[in-house]
């Protein structure tokens, strides 16, 4: 299903668009400090490696499912300033033996912000819409979301989307040690348009 478009009173949440994207994607995928807690150790260096990320990211939105990446631009500003993502939990994961491998009917919600946007509320405000979004669907009953241990900023994001802390595993993403975090659905009825209430730009261009 196409990905909807959001917008808050600061910010627009739109699919990416890989080639177009990708110099804005490298302000993100090429900072060491936002790298520290997505992928330590690896950085994106150049357009290539950014623009081949988002194309993994898009590839995994299944059709007739809510999920995908979403770049979250600044609207006072025009400029993008994070990746908001809504897909199955362990996403590139590798096989890690002796391990239990994930459940693929888990989302996984997960938010990467330019440093300098960190602390103002942004991840927050564009992180709502996407959980919203994702459990407003009847057949989606919770989100999770994986920590790297030591996060502060996004354990706060967490507890802050009301989710629980689950504790530590190693069965995602090559076993590396992650928090994990859990928000369940708690709306007994869902409309027949599942977003309805959101504030969807449906006519609005891709930018």
């Amino acid at each position: 299903m196409p990905l909807p478009i959001f917008r808050t009173d600061r910010l627009l949440l739109r699919p990416w668009n890989p080639t177009q994207d990708a110099a804005a994607g490298l302000t993100i995928y090429g900072d060491p400090q936002v790298m520290a807690w997505v992928a330590p150790g690896r950085v994106d260096r150049d357009l290539e490696a950014v623009e081949w990320r988002l194309r993994r990211y898009a590839k995994v939105g299944e059709q007739g499912k809510p999920q995908g990446c979403w770049a979250v631009m600044d609207l006072y500003r025009g400029r993008t300033i994070g990746n908001l993502l809504l897909l199955p939990l362990g996403t590139g994961q590798r096989s890690v033996p002796g391990l239990t491998q994930p459940q693929p009917a888990r989302l996984e919600i997960g938010w990467h912000f330019c440093p300098q946007y960190w602390g103002r509320g942004y991840a927050t405000e564009a992180a709502q819409q996407i959980l919203d979004y994702g459990l407003s669907f009847s057949w989606i009953s919770a989100l999770y979301a994986v920590v790297i241990p030591g996060n502060d900023r996004s354990y706060r994001l967490a507890h802050r989307l009301g989710m629980i802390n689950l504790g530590q595993t190693r069965r995602y993403y090559g076993g590396q040690s992650l928090e994990v975090f859990k928000k369940l659905r708690d709306r007994p009825q869902v409309s027949q348009q599942p977003w309805a209430g959101l504030r969807v730009d449906r006519d609005r261009p891709s930018l």
